[in-house]
């Protein structure tokens, strides 16, 4: 059996990922200067980690290999949306935010979102975890492991 991951979210996130340096970046942020951030026009599919090691953990357990197996949400969320969740779960206001225009270079597609009906039938698997809740952990986590950026002072 293969199984094929959406984007992931949640506790301990690569610090090279998009959210994962955003969260870096938000710790350290002052609310009344914000962050300049510029974000792709795109909606993509996003799974807890949690929730893409329990499917493992699942196909692991059949005895036999079936076809490619679509582990995510099952919908596409509008980046901005989620950056919102992030800017949230910080506790910070949305104006933390500071959109700014420009042009994103994207390694994949603007749109992605995977059908997970066979994850469910075959492993009898869904999503537990909320954008909300993968969020929170993610910002908890990242709070207690990475040190709080230098100040800028120039």
């Amino acid at each position: 059996m293969v199984l094929r991951l959406a984007n992931t979210l949640g506790p301990h996130p690569a610090l090279e990922s998009f959210f994962g340096s955003l969260a870096v970046r938000l710790r350290g942020a002052d609310p009344a200067t914000g962050v300049e951030l510029t974000i792709a026009d795109a909606r993509h599919d996003y799974v807890d980690v949690r929730d893409a090691v329990d499917a493992v953990v699942r196909a692991a357990r059949i005895a036999r290999a079936d076809p490619l197996v679509n582990i995510g949400c099952g919908r596409a969320m509008d980046v901005r949306t989620l950056v919102g969740e992030l800017v949230a779960a910080a506790g910070l206001p949305a104006e933390t935010i500071r959109e700014q225009r420009g042009e994103v270079h994207s390694r994949g597609a603007d749109w992605i979102q995977v059908d997970i009906s066979r994850a469910g039938r075959l492993l009898g698997w869904h999503p537990r975890f909320t954008i909300g809740e993968s969020m929170r952990a993610m910002w908890e986590t990242v709070c207690a492991d990475q040190p709080l950026p230098a100040p800028n002072l120039g």
